[in-house]
């Protein structure tokens, strides 16, 4: 029969954030076995990572005698921050885990899809929850748990010899404590009797000590041995005295923590204060000083004031034959700057000019490396021989290395496509250049096309220099 409490609550804060490994809860009792959830936020090895992948394993395994097993049921659920059931697994029934199978769950539990919706997930947080009811575990071949210390039997329940003075006392002020437990696999009475023993050393602890996970973990454990038999209302008092104390040292701690903050604001009140006093202390004596300093000041002033005025006169002529020699200087050194300007431009007017000189003469000794090509396409032609404009010019660089056909882009002329073919070594006639004026894509043009125009070609150099222009022609 299933219980409404879950055995074990596993919150993910950062869902979205988690890397593609696995994640690990930590170890939780329930059916006095050890246990631990693991999950993989991006699915596990066969969920085709678009499921969110969720596994029941056995703790501390190495720890186990040889042949042990577990004999489980189990579910989970997966929840949001309002803990709105997301989704829920199917129920796996008495299902054996042993050291050749450790683990068990869904490798395909829920749909990425369904966790990544918008709002799905509130503050980005998962909650697993899982419901286990332990039908039977086993510890050894033999079913019993080895002897590796002294043990002894006290009512039915197998302790070790160092615990025999605790769990008389136990006995002793409870007698009823473990009426209700009615299991009779001795492997589950003592797994629960160390748990029962661990939340009584727990919670003997100061409360200042307390963690607050460790008080979750034994709020946990108490829980579950109240569901399997034991009677621990005095044990659950003692935890809530526990609780209740860790609250007050809490807000002991946070009081003191306000105190000293309050005590530290206050010195640093104090010494501003103090700073402040001693700023106006000296602000006082310097304003007497400065009042004794204007006093002194303004005699000076009357004394000055009764200097013979012409004797201030002959100062002011003095200092106005200064400043008109100090012009004169000045005046004297902007002439000297000018005329050296002036020649600094001369000198760089006749650089330029030696400049010009030696690009024309570059200009002609580079004039056989190359050519330009002008095509005079549709030109009409006038009485004195000039042409109306050029459709197309093409420079060749180094044009006495070419020897293969030259072909540029093709261009538009006249409505029409045109482009030029230049054979360095000529076509029909050796050591000619040959030059010829083409239609583009004949081939793609309509059944019966031509095109009839008059043309002629101009060869310059690089100069500019014509070198050769053609007869006009016409082409069909």
């Amino acid at each position: 029969m299933w219980n409404q409490k879950p055995s074990f609550r596993f919150e993910i804060d950062n869902y979205s954030e988690k890397p593609s490994i696995q994640i690990q809860s930590k170890t939780f009792v329930a059916g006095g076995c050890e246990w631990y959830l693991n999950a993989f936020p991006k699915g596990g090895y066969l969920a085709d990572h678009d499921h969110f992948s969720l596994f029941l394993q056995v703790a501390n395994r190495t720890m186990l005698p040889t042949g042990w097993k577990r004999k489980v049921s189990f579910y989970f659920t997966l929840l949001n921050q309002s803990d709105k059931e997301l989704c829920r697994s199917k129920i796996v029934r008495c299902q054996v885990l042993d050291v050749k199978g450790p683990s068990w769950g869904f490798e395909k539990l829920c749909p990425l899809s369904k966790l990544q919706e918008n709002g799905v997930l509130e503050k980005d947080r998962l909650i697993i929850e899982v419901y286990i009811n332990l039908i039977e575990a086993v510890d050894g071949e033999s079913g019993e748990v080895p002897e590796k210390h002294e043990t002894v039997d006290m009512n039915g329940l197998k302790v070790l010899a160092s615990q025999v003075t605790l769990v008389r006392k136990i006995f002793a002020e409870h007698p009823d404590i473990a009426l209700g437990f009615k299991s009779k696999n001795q492997v589950l009475k003592t797994a629960y009797m160390n748990v029962l023993i661990g939340l009584i050393n727990t919670l003997n602890k100061p409360s200042h000590n307390h963690s607050e996970a460790e008080l979750t973990k034994a709020d946990s454990e108490l829980s579950e041995l109240e569901e399997v038999g034991f009677k621990l209302d005095w044990l659950k008092l003692k935890l809530e005295d526990v609780i209740l104390e860790r609250k007050k040292a809490d807000v002991y701690g946070n009081k003191v923590i306000q105190l000293e903050e309050r005590m530290k604001n206050l010195e640093q009140m104090e010494n501003k204060m103090k700073r402040s006093i001693v700023e106006c202390f000296l602000e006082r004596k310097k304003a007497k000083d400065d009042g004794s300093r204007v006093k002194t000041l303004e005699e000076r002033v009357n004394n000055l004031e009764v200097v013979d005025s012409s004797f201030r006169m002959d100062c002011l002529k003095s200092k106005f034959g200064g400043v008109s020699l100090e012009k004169k200087k000045v005046d004297d050194a902007d002439a000297s700057r000018v005329q050296q300007l002036e020649e600094n431009l001369k000198n760089l007017e006749e650089i330029v000019s030696d400049l010009k000189v030696k690009l024309d003469q570059g200009k002609e000794k580079n004039s056989c490396d190359g050519f330009l090509l002008v095509d005079e396409d549709e030109s009409q032609f006038l009485a004195n021989g000039e042409e109306t404009k050029k459709a197309f010019s093409w420079e060749i660089d180094n044009f006495s290395e070419r020897k293969r056909d030259i072909k540029p882009a093709s261009f538009s002329s006249g409505g029409c496509e045109w482009f030029l073919c230049v054979q360095p070594k000529g076509k029909l006639v050796d050591e000619h250049l040959s030059l010829f004026l083409d239609a583009v894509n004949p081939g793609s043009l309509l059944p019966g096309w031509r095109r009839r125009a008059s043309y002629r070609f101009v060869l310059l150099n690089h100069s500019g220099k014509v070198k050769r222009r053609t007869a006009g022609s016409d082409i069909l």
